[in-house]
Formats: C-alpha cells, sequence, structure tokens
C-alpha cells in the first residue's frame, strides 16, 4: 500500500503542475566524480579525519595523504590494496605487486588539483610545502560538522576513518 503522506508524496504534490521531469535517455547522468560540491565535501571530510595539530589553532595533513584519502574515500573496494600495500612497506618486491592503475589513478586525479586550488583561493586552505593547512576561513570544519549533524557521507567517512588507521609512507604517496 503505498504511503500517501510519505515526503516524497509530500513534494511530488507540491511540485505537481511546476515541475516537468525532462529525462534524456540519450545522455548519461554526470559522474559525482567531477561534481565540485561533491569533492569539495569529500577533501573537507579527508582533510579532518586525517590532518593533525599543527599549532593550537591550525591543523595540517600531507598532501599526498590528503589526495589519497579523498580518492580511496569514493573507492571503498580499493581498502585492502591500500592495506596489502601498507603491510608490504618493509618489502620492496612486494610492494611492486600494487597495482599500477591504482598509483596512476591517484596520482592523475587532477580534480583534486583544482579543488585544492580553489580552496586555497577561497583561504579556506594554506599551502605549505609537503602539507596543506587550515586557512582563515572556517569552510572545511563547517563541512566536516555539518555531515556529521545530518549523517551525510557516512560511507565515504566510514572508508576515511579505516584508512587513517592504516600508515601511510612516503613511497606509497609517492614522495609527497
Amino acid at each position: 500500500m503505498p504511503r500517501t503522506n510519505s515526503p516524497l508524496s509530500r513534494l511530488a504534490g507540491l511540485l505537481s503542475g511546476y515541475a516537468k521531469p525532462v529525462i534524456d535517455v540519450d545522455r548519461l547522468a554526470p559522474s559525482s566524480v567531477y561534481d565540485l560540491d561533491y569533492r569539495i565535501a569529500l577533501v573537507a571530510l579527508a582533510f579532518q579525519v586525517n590532518s593533525k595539530p599543527f599549532t593550537p589553532d591550525v591543523r595540517r595533513v600531507r598532501t599526498g595523504q590528503l589526495k589519497l584519502a579523498q580518492f580511496i574515500s569514493q573507492r571503498p573496494w580499493l581498502l585492502p590494496v591500500i592495506r596489502s600495500w601498507s603491510n608490504s612497506r618493509r618489502d620492496h618486491e612486494a610492494s611492486l605487486l600494487v597495482p599500477q592503475h591504482l598509483r596512476r589513478g591517484y596520482l592523475a586525479d587532477t580534480m583534486f588539483d583544482d579543488v585544492i586550488d580553489f580552496l586555497v583561493a577561497r583561504g579556506s586552505l594554506v599551502r605549505g610545502a609537503s602539507h596543506l593547512l587550515e586557512g582563515a576561513t572556517p569552510l572545511i570544519r563547517r563541512i566536516y560538522e555539518t555531515a556529521l549533524q545530518s549523517s551525510l557521507f557516512t560511507a565515504e567517512l566510514e572508508v576515511l576513518k579505516e584508512l587513517s588507521a592504516i600508515t601511510m609512507t612516503n613511497e606509497m604517496l609517492e614522495g609527497s
């Protein structure tokens, strides 16, 4: 039996007659991977989960670690690969067996670089030699707190928390 008082039913009632959905079956829906708002949220979540206090008021994270964390947060199926990569860090031969497509994938993630450039330009992050630091505007912290309070991005946060328990070496981060 359909629920007539559900939020979706009420929304449908409000929009009926005003909003006409248009479905273009010849056009694929754009991937969330390229959605600026989503990627800013992922960077904010990854920053808050992985950053450490630098001064009493400022946190920082290695740029490569942030890049890898936000990349994996969108691809939870790669967690076992990262875990085995980290476990093989003392065995150079085993480390070479880590799929090269993982390394190429996260290193070639130019959308991350563009998002960081945007956040630096707006004063939300500050670029250091090998680290990113919190900027003067509290956007990063606000996004994180809103996500927690509203139970948003729960899957991504779970991945980020698991990932933060894995040792990341400079070799894994390609020296960055």
